[in-house]
């Protein structure tokens, strides 16, 4: 089944002389159960395609449709309540809310969603414990190391069983150890055959945990084989 179907889609920055094609018509199609990593240089306009994929940024021309529903039929109001129902973030530098301690930052997705908050809680907490997470319950963000915040983020992103989730630079702030563990997580816990995951990387070394990966240079996804993280 297809998750995500982007036909020539674009998106601009500025206009007239100064515009900048961030994304310059591009096609993707992403089936569920499917772990699809984008990757190429800084600028190249990976996270602003994930952005567009996730409802975030609106495009020009082109269309996107996400497990059948088109953004450019929808108003923003209807554009957050299906990513808040559908839609999973994994962010960089976590974003998670320094106030809040990890079951509650876990608990956000839930408590946006309807979800009563003890529920909402219990539900958090019980995610964090399977995500080895048991002791950490109570603790703010500020005391975690970085591999714990972002299993805490992944926790987030998905504790509302979203059907697609999208990660940017999930390992970026990791050693090499936590950052497998991420992947792990992701591909054998997240992922699921009516899930779709998108990761944008750098990352050479999570390349192998991708089921697909493409390669997007100056707004375009060009199809090219990369290297496995053996070769580099």
């Amino acid at each position: 089944m297809e998750a995500i179907r982007c036909e020539k889609i674009v998106k601009t920055y500025g206009s007239g002389s100064t515009a900048v094609y961030a994304v310059r018509g591009v096609d993707l199609v992403v089936n569920t159960g499917e772990l699809l990593l984008i990757v190429g240089p800084s600028g190249s306009g990976k996270t602003t395609l994930i952005s567009l994929i996730a409802g975030i940024l609106s495009y020009e021309e082109g269309s996107c449709h996400v497990f059948g529903n088109n953004y450019q039929e929808m108003d923003d109001a209807q554009k957050t309540d299906f990513r808040k129902k559908n839609i999973g973030f994994v962010f960089q530098s976590f974003n998670l809310i320094p106030m809040l301690n990890a079951t509650e930052n876990v608990a956000v997705p839930l408590i946006l969603n309807g979800v009563e908050q003890s529920l909402a809680e219990k539900q958090a907490r019980a995610l964090l414990e399977e995500l080895d997470l048991k002791d950490k319950l109570e603790v703010s963000p500020r005391e975690l190391s970085g591999g714990q915040q972002q299993r805490l983020a992944i926790a987030r992103g998905y504790v509302h069983e979203p059907k697609l989730i999208v990660c940017d630079e999930p390992t970026a702030y990791l050693d090499h150890k936590t950052g497998e563990m991420v992947m792990e997580i992701l591909k054998k816990k997240v992922l699921t055959k009516d899930r779709a995951i998108v990761v944008v990387t750098h990352d050479p070394r999570i390349f192998s945990y991708a089921d697909r990966i493409v390669h997007m240079e100056d707004g375009l996804l060009v199809e090219k084989p990369v290297e496995s993280p053996k070769q580099l």
